[in-house]
């Protein structure tokens, strides 16, 4: 997101004080001098946060307040107040009009800056929030029309379309470090090897290329097998609270940090409330440890460079909902996850990407997010996977991808 702040504060040496902090930190200021010119900026563009003063002239902070309030939005932006000493009591019914903050002046510019930066993280997660409410009823659309399109169309195009996923799944273990290279290895083998007596006698090179593909093999079979095991297991549960599993995530994100600079990626976890401790759920850890590990290793492989993945929690229908959101690279002039792919990406062996993405030390055949279904369903939850767009911003929709788990509450 573009950090920038719309400043309405007429004292000419705090308006430049205030300027200067902020871009100081990298944040972008519109600067007015009253609270007309402020809101004839407002108009103009979209502002997520709005630092403002109270005492102005031609428009007072109070009515800048409500005339921001009563405009339409999708996502409002937050208001910080610049308040004096002496305004302090009529702060409490500022903070009524649904302000976000306040600032009492003089203030420094460390101050500023964490307020500002905060008011930044929670519009961006206020956003996500929006995003997901609004994609439930866009999905019932498109699944309408996926379930009329998949009606539509002839037996040739059903065949063709499935004949489509069998060669991608096919691509998937061919191109895969193991079983495609071990086909070129053998090649090699068959080409080079020398035969003295009983024997046949092959390079040192090529038998470490052949032994390293095996041992991948192997590794691919132990996964399965892992899969295979976690679907047949009885896992013993033990009683933990929503506050809990927020916090596990926490230290989860925490410890992928490093794994997320490899392509520059922020971590934003969103807030939750107090009754979080008051919801129980039967659960095991160490399988929330290890799906949840799965899904922000899929994030970090397929996000844009740069960009931010949120992470925010809800409680519905008796339901701990976590989601995990990401801005997805595009591969195959495909963007993140189509509808008619969602379900199939559980799929063993199945991807969208053809890429293998060795600076994550991670194989790339397709078995995470079946590992990530299977943990799922033994904790009595389900998962899904699958675009959102995004209508927050008054530049062109943008497509994100949604990753979320649901757990029953007791």
């Amino acid at each position: 997101m573009h950090c920038k702040v719309l400043l309405a504060e007429d004292d000419t040496p705090v308006k430049n004080f205030l300027t200067k902090a902020l871009l100081s930190s990298g944040i972008d200021v519109v600067a007015t001098s009253n609270g007309k010119e402020a809101w004839e900026e407002f108009q103009k563009q979209t502002f997520p946060v709005v630092l403002t003063d109270l005492d102005m002239p031609l428009l007072r902070g109070e009515e800048l307040i409500d005339k921001i309030h009563s405009s339409d939005f999708k996502v409002p932006p937050l208001i910080i107040v610049l308040t004096s000493l002496f305004e302090s009591q009529h702060i409490i019914e500022i903070m009524k009009k649904g302000v976000f903050d306040y600032l009492i002046k003089p203030t420094d510019a460390a101050q500023i800056i964490l307020k500002v930066k905060h008011a930044f993280k929670s519009y961006e997660l206020q956003k996500m929030q929006y995003v997901l409410e609004s994609e439930k009823e866009l999905r019932l659309t498109e699944q309408l029309d996926w379930i009329k399109y998949k009606n539509n169309i002839s037996n040739k195009n059903a065949d063709a379309f499935k004949n489509n996923i069998i060669q991608s799944m096919r691509h998937n273990l061919g191109q895969t470090g193991g079983f495609g290279n071990l086909m070129a290895i053998l090649e090699l083998v068959q080409l080079e090897a020398k035969e003295e007596g009983d024997q046949y006698i092959i390079s040192k090179d090529i038998y470490n290329l052949l032994k390293d593909n095996i041992s991948i093999i192997d590794k691919t079979f132990l996964n399965l097998e892992n899969i295979t095991k976690i679907s047949e297991s009885k896992l013993i549960l033990e009683k933990v609270s929503a506050k809990d599993i927020y916090d596990l995530t926490c230290s989860l994100a925490e410890e992928s940090k490093e794994l997320a600079n490899i392509n520059k990626l922020g971590i934003v976890i969103g807030d939750i409330r107090e009754s979080y401790s008051e919801y129980f759920l039967d659960f095991h850890i160490e399988s929330y440890r290890q799906l949840m590990k799965e899904a922000y290793m899929n994030a970090f492989k397929f996000s844009e460079q740069g960009s931010k993945i949120y992470t925010l929690f809800r409680v519905q229908d008796k339901k701990l909902f976590v989601s995990i959101i990401n801005d997805p690279t595009k591969s195959n002039d495909i963007v993140g996850i189509p509808l008619a792919y969602s379900n199939l990406v559980f799929e063993p062996f199945f991807r969208i990407n053809k890429f293998v993405f060795e600076k994550f030390a991670s194989m790339d055949i397709g078995l995470g997010l079946a590992l990530i279904k299977e943990l799922v369903k033994k904790l009595g939850g389900d998962v899904s996977l699958n675009n959102v767009k995004e209508f927050t911003s008054l530049e062109s929709e943008t497509i994100k991808v949604n990753f979320e788990v649901y757990f029953p509450i007791l």
